[in-house]
């Protein structure tokens, strides 16, 4: 291979070949997945395709999230770990929104705006507790497949992470503040970038000390 390797991921070459096969779906599709994950230098070298170093492509991505000036210095795996829980919490919080018309279908009508707001927003919290301590990384890694693979959902995703660390330290409100996205053309390939750089993090994590 001409390209010279990425320091950041020659940790893959102690990734089994089997392990690979979800990343290079991500990278090559799913029908290529399994022969192109053999060579772990052939997906190394597909991700740094994906822009001119790994660190570039977290870097871009925690500036999208909002947490440059929070992982200013800090090591790839922590920029990494940080990626993770930002989209954790969005991705929670819109399966929880899921339930919220089954939550108001189930009060009385009489019931006055504030209480239903304390209950749904107790529900909705409640939920999302529960969830976290079950939502594995293969189910995220799922939904960032099914539901926001293509660029434009993912676009959308990133603006709720980024909005979810603007309320950081705010007073919280019982119901959750509305998302208002901001229309604007995502960055090509950004579907790819972050659901490789969570796969990453998820196989770099399954290596032991």
């Amino acid at each position: 291979m001409n390209q010279q390797l990425d320091s950041n991921l020659e940790f893959l070459g102690k990734v089994e070949p089997d392990s690979l096969v979800y990343l290079s779906g991500i990278l090559f599709g799913d029908a290529s997945a399994a022969g192109q994950a053999k060579d772990w230098q052939t997906v190394a070298g597909a991700i740094m395709q994906l822009g001119a170093s790994y660190q570039e492509l977290v870097d871009g991505v925690i500036e999208r999230v909002g947490l440059a000036a929070a992982m200013n210095g800090k090591s790839i795996v922590e920029k990494e770990s940080s990626i993770v829980e930002s989209l954790r919490r969005p991705i929670l919080k819109q399966m929880a929104i899921m339930d919220l018309d089954k939550s108001l279908a189930e009060l009385p009508e009489d019931m006055s705006d504030k209480d239903i707001g304390e209950v749904v927003g107790y529900r909705m919290s409640s939920k999302m507790e529960k969830d976290s301590k079950t939502f594995s990384m293969e189910e995220m890694q799922l939904l960032l497949k099914m539901v926001y693979g293509d660029d434009g959902r993912m676009e959308m995703l990133l603006q709720m992470a980024e909005a979810e660390q603007k309320q950081v330290g705010k007073k919280k409100s019982v119901l959750p503040e509305p998302f208002i996205p901001v229309i604007r053309a995502p960055k090509p390939r950004i579907g790819k970038i972050v659901q490789a750089i969570v796969e990453i993090a998820r196989l770099r994590n399954s290596i032991p000390a």
